[in-house]
């Protein structure tokens, strides 16, 4: 069977049963590690020390770590569907954040510059907190809440002058919370031929 498109959307859960621990749910890192704490600059600047056991924890949980029944059926799938991923793969791994590490937390210091951030999650994507809140990525401010939309649901936030009009002003090559960001997406607009 061919296909015209494949595309794989996963988050953390993907790799739990692996033994590497989901960010949200219940005992999930964020529920051991206060995120302001851990993921924020602020956080950094209050504590690097707690930053940086916290990020050595989770190289150490990733380097003991092995591929599970999910991860080896996605391998098969694009082993043996190669041609409908040729067109792009969405992946968002530990290898790939691994590698900004360094950089990242140099510019933090202040000994250099963020790595150029190509992000266009504000734009293609969007995150639903537990209690509705809607944002456009993890780390930007809240758009609205999906409980208080009425009947326009989600569109009716993302579409909203506001959502819009934020959007629109957005430079991530500028923006202060995306330089410092380290959950990248970006997706390229594909049109079949």
């Amino acid at each position: 069977m061919r296909f015209d498109r494949i595309v794989i959307l996963t988050g953390a859960g993907l790799s739990a049963e692996s033994g590497l621990g989901t960010f949200r749910d219940k005992g999930g890192l964020w529920s051991q590690f206060p995120l302001e704490e851990v993921a924020t600059p602020e956080g950094f600047a209050r504590n690097p020390a707690r930053v940086h056991d916290f990020y050595n924890l989770r190289r150490r949980r990733h380097h003991d770590a092995r591929p599970n029944a999910a991860h080896a059926a996605l391998a098969r799938l694009e082993r043996e569907h190669a041609g409908d991923f040729a067109s792009g793969f969405i992946a968002e791994s530990p290898d790939k954040l691994r590698l900004r590490l360094s950089q990242y937390f140099a510019a933090l210091l202040g000994r250099g510059d963020f790595a150029p951030n190509n992000c266009n999650a504000p734009w293609v994507s969007s995150v639903i907190e537990a209690d509705g809140t809607v944002r456009p990525c993890f780390f930007q401010p809240p758009l609205g809440n999906i409980h208080r939309a009425g009947d326009g649901g989600l569109a009716s936030i993302l579409n909203s002058d506001e959502a819009v009009a934020w959007r629109r002003g957005l430079d991530t090559h500028r923006d202060a919370i995306c330089q410092r960001c380290v959950c990248t997406l970006s997706l390229s607009t594909v049109h079949a031929p």
